[in-house]
């Protein structure tokens, strides 16, 4: 089992985030992909799995890159 580490200070910025339910699920499934595969999933393969559209996809991307959530 493979665990990632949430520092207080990632967890202090995911709650000033007011992330919404779909960017929460997006993150969550980033991290969890990031700690076991070689390379970041595809678009198409994130919007499936957290069943959320394309637009909302790539809102929420921009959104967690601004906010350095994610590379």
């Amino acid at each position: 089992m493979t665990f990632y580490q949430l520092t207080p200070e990632k967890a202090k910025a995911l709650i000033k985030a007011k992330l919404t339910a779909a960017e929460w699920r997006i993150w969550i499934y980033l991290i969890e992909t990031s700690i076991t595969a070689k390379k970041p999933p595809d678009p198409a393969t994130v919007m499936r799995k957290c069943d959320i559209k394309k637009a909302t996809y790539y809102r929420a991307i921009k959104k967690l890159q601004e906010l350095n959530l994610i590379p």
